[in-house]
């Protein structure tokens, strides 16, 4: 039996039913019509409670739905016990439809005959929706995942591998389920770098992000690991990505520029060689002629020439990497600044030219001609981009924190730590990918009439400087080149800039020369401007025959100027078995190519000097002057 309550119990059941915030309802057991409704229902549904009272679903349900309801209750009071609807769509007056959870149970007397139907339902819509749209993004994520070119990872905080994902993951050894759980020393493969995986996931776990390579089951990675934070289980997640067609690709057209790179070097070699011979007889031509003669035009013109056909022997030889180079610290934003008023000259008109300069940069080192030569290229080649219409060309230096994986235009993964940024912007008419990827390629040009030697002499110098270069494209939308050098540790002194050494032309020191060089013009010239200038000259054409020269005349020659690169007996061999033979002899070398890669073949050798080809008649004589054996 129901004990008996007191008024007082009825109305604070009656209060807290009224204001419960789920929809109560009460129905009669024999029609099913609604005989009770707290204010809940009422909001829900949208009706008054004297609208619902004494009438069943039919009245305000549609048909289906409606027959729906009743059927549930009838089983209900059938069943004599509680029934629990997780989900059920209803459609209100005010709402639209909306999704219920609804709990049903028959109310009955002494005897166990079922009088009414208590119903209490909650609106769930809002947490359905948000629970289907949580579902449809993890089985999108779940997708991604599945379909990721790579490997996605997550660690806990005691460096165990939680999950495992991405279409790649199989190249770990053994499968997901195996892996899990395992310490990620074991799991993962040994990285690329100078850091452990335990050691990187380690710094992770106090907040460090990073970035590195690692091969697995013949795949290339870039793998960025990410700190989650927080008290959670779960610390970092990793995600690599699968970047082994890229890599191939890159080291194509890495061997391709190592080719061509190659190519360059040994045809500025041959230029220079033929160089010698024009540029040395015109000077000496000019030395020979009187200051009134009409042939002097002629040859000045010639020289002209030649000196212009030598800067770009000198930009080929930049691009092989093997230009002469005098390394020193270099505050960017001054260089540049010392340059601004060549290269407002060298901008049209029409094209405005923007510089925004840091200061204070910390210094880089490299040498300084060359890095003028990365700022005056660039900024041509901005310029010839801009559109006759005009347009604008920006120049801006800045320090540039890198601290996430970053490939430069050689595909090389350029190392985290801080750089001075050289940035060149153009709004010009931009770059397809295709014309972007071989932009630096030598001899080649988009340019009437260029000659396809200065973008590539860029990527010479700035790798030869230990820097990195990236650019972005997209036609119609202009072109940004950023180039990145290395900052210098500390507070490197900036050396002041160099006093010019003038070459000395003193008369009256003669002797006698041996010239040892492969190239005919070379020895020619070599012949004619000695002589002239009083000095007797023996020649060979190889190391053979100039070791048999020496051996003849040993006790006259005063110096032997060498060349290099010879076939045969190479000029490195020739000079140790001159040496050996003749210490006492200096000789000075002679290459078309840099001399500190020359010299550095010859290191602790007791090389008397360097002569860099092309030379003028001028360079020569004062070169042989300073390191006769004899004054």
């Amino acid at each position: 039996m129901t004990p008996n309550r007191s008024p007082e119990d009825a109305l604070l059941l009656q209060l807290i039913v009224e204001n419960l915030p789920d929809m109560v309802f009460v129905k009669d057991a024999e029609e099913l019509r609604f005989v009770r409704f707290n204010r809940a229902g009422e909001e829900l549904l949208g009706w008054k409670r004297d609208e619902l009272i004494g009438k069943n679903d039919h009245d305000f349900f549609p048909a289906q739905e409606a027959d729906f309801f009743i059927a549930k209750d009838r089983d209900v009071l059938a069943g004599g016990t509680l029934v629990d609807i997780p989900e059920e769509p209803i459609h209100t007056a005010r709402h639209g439809v909306r999704w219920l959870h609804t709990k049903k149970i028959p109310i009955a007397d002494a005897q166990g005959r079922s009088l009414f139907l208590l119903g209490i339902s909650r609106d769930i819509t809002d947490l359905r929706e948000a629970r289907l749209a949580l579902e449809d993004r993890e089985s999108r994520l779940r997708m991604l995942l599945d379909h990721f070119p790579g490997i996605v990872w997550t660690v806990d905080d005691q460096l165990r591998l939680v999950t495992i994902d991405g279409s790649r993951a199989g190249a770990l050894a053994g499968s997901s389920a195996e892996i899990k759980g395992l310490p990620i020393a074991d799991g993962l493969p040994l990285l690329k770098g100078p850091r452990s995986a335990s050691e990187l996931h380690g710094a992770a776990l106090d907040g460090q992000a990073s970035s590195f390579e690692f091969t697995a089951g013949g795949f290339d990675f870039d793998a960025r690991l990410q700190p989650l934070g927080g008290s959670r289980a779960v610390r970092m997640m990793g995600v690599a990505l699968d970047v082994t067609e890229r890599r191939e690709v890159q080291r194509q057209r890495m061997q391709r520029v190592e080719s061509l790179g190659l190519l360059a070097g040994g045809i500025a070699h041959d230029f220079n060689n033929l160089l010698v011979a024009i540029l040395g007889n015109a000077s000496l031509a000019l030395r020979r002629l009187a200051p009134d003669s009409p042939a002097r035009k002629d040859l000045e013109q010639i020289e002209i020439a030649a000196e212009r056909a030598a800067e770009l022997t000198r930009e080929m030889l930049a691009y092989s990497g093997r230009a002469r180079f005098q390394i020193e610290p270099i505050d960017l934003s001054e260089m540049v600044g010392e340059m601004a008023a060549l290269l407002r000259t060298s901008v049209p008109r029409q094209t405005g030219l923007h510089m925004s300069l840091s200061p204070n940069l910390p210094p880089v080192e490299g040498d300084v001609a060359q890095l003028r030569q990365v700022v005056m290229n660039l900024i041509t080649n901005a310029v010839d981009a801009i559109p006759e219409n005009g347009g604008a060309v920006s120049l801006r230096t800045s320090v540039y924190d890198l601290d996430c994986g970053v490939v430069d235009e050689m595909g090389e993964t350029i190392p985290l730590g801080r750089y001075v940024l050289l940035e060149v912007q153009d709004t010009g008419c931009g770059m397809d990918e295709s014309t972007r990827l071989r932009i630096f390629d030598p001899f080649f040009t988009t340019k009437k009439g260029g000659h396809g030697l200065g973008l590539a002499a860029v990527l010479g110098i700035v790798r030869a400087n230990r820097g990195s270069i990236r650019v972005q494209s997209t036609p119609g939308s202009g072109t940004t080149v950023r180039v990145l050098f290395p900052a210098l540790e500390g507070s490197a002194e900036l050396r002041p800039p160099q006093p010019k050494v003038v070459e000395s032309d003193s008369p009256g020191v003669t002797g006698v020369v041996l010239v040892i060089d492969d190239e005919p013009s070379v020895r020619e010239f070599v012949r004619s401007a000695l002589e002239y200038a009083g000095f007797e000259v023996l020649t060979a054409n190889d190391g053979t025959n100039g070791l048999d020269a020496l051996d003849a005349s040993a006790d006259r020659i005063d110096l032997v100027l060498l060349d290099m690169t010879m076939p045969g007996l190479s000029g490195e061999r020739t000079y140790e078995e001159l040496r050996k033979a003749h210490p006492e002899i200096p000789v000075v070398l002679s290459s078309g190519f840099n001399e500190d890669e020359a010299l550095a073949r010859f290191a602790g050798r007791d090389l008397a000097g360097f002569l860099q080809k092309p030379y003028r008649n001028a360079q020569l004589l004062d070169v042989i002057r300073r390191h006769m054996k004899r004054t």
